[in-house]
């Protein structure tokens, strides 16, 4: 796979001392630099002496990608030959920590993040991004694949997984987004509802309504009086004394 523009000469190809000038010869032209790398992850190896290894997923385009591992110690001699290489640009890469425990998880997951902010820094400078320094750490010109070895097919399978997780959850996150708006909806609709239904309440009393109710109300009261005064009339001819 070839990740340069600049064809390469018939001297080349004999030993790697041609490589380290590719940057400088004129004319070559590095076109596409790979996207952000990710670190998906770190692993504690204790097969033979106990270290950490970390994950990154690479990607050179959105339909190619692959995953490398890379212990801190990597980084850090990738750091050293970018130093001498560019000596006008620093990269902030996670010290070392020399007198505390290496695999305390809090700690691992700090470093974690300091490397892709390292990672980031990398790919965002051009011309670091195209040294040869960077591509054999990622195996921009020979990226493994998925089951070149068990290791690699099991962290291959191990992202899948990951990915399917991460898409699972976002799907939740969204269904769960969709209930609540659904349910806002409904609460709008039905308030809507009610306010139509005040308005056609209101409506339908209009002011002949209103006049009918008051007659109706002096109509009770002038027929509350005449009982009241017939009843005043009884008691009085009841209390008349007979002659």
């Amino acid at each position: 796979m070839e990740y340069s523009s600049c064809p390469r000469s018939h001297g080349d190809g004999d030993g790697g001392g041609g490589h380290g000038n590719d940057n400088d010869s004129p004319g070559c032209v590095w076109e596409d630099r790979p996207l952000t790398p990710t670190v998906l992850g770190y692993e504690v190896m204790e097969e033979r002496a106990k270290f950490t290894v970390y994950k990154i997923l690479v990607k050179k385009t959105q339909e190619e990608s692959w995953v490398v591992f890379r212990r801190y110690t990597d980084f850090s001699r990738m750091n050293d030959k970018l130093k001498e290489m560019f000596p006008g640009f620093r990269l902030s890469l996670p010290p070392k920590r020399w007198f505390k425990d290496n695999y305390n998880s809090d700690f691992l997951e700090d470093r974690q993040l300091g490397l892709q902010v390292f990672l980031q820094n990398m790919v965002a400078h051009k011309d670091i991004a195209n040294s040869m320094a960077v591509r054999e750490f990622l195996c921009l010109d020979d990226p493994p694949g998925p089951f070149d070895s068990l290791e690699e097919s099991r962290a291959f399978c191990e992202t899948l997984e990951e990915c399917n997780y991460r898409l699972q959850k976002e799907l939740c996150e969204k269904q769960r987004e969709l209930t609540s708006l659904r349910r806002q909806l409904e609460e709008k609709r039905l308030r809507i509802q009610e306010l139509e239904r005040r308005l056609s309440g209101a409506a339908l009393i209009g002011p002949g309504s209103e006049s009918s109710g008051e007659a109706d109300a002096d109509g009770d009261v002038e027929s509350s009086a005449a009982e009241a005064d017939q009843e005043m009339g009884e008691e009085s001819s009841q209390a008349a004394p007979r002659l």
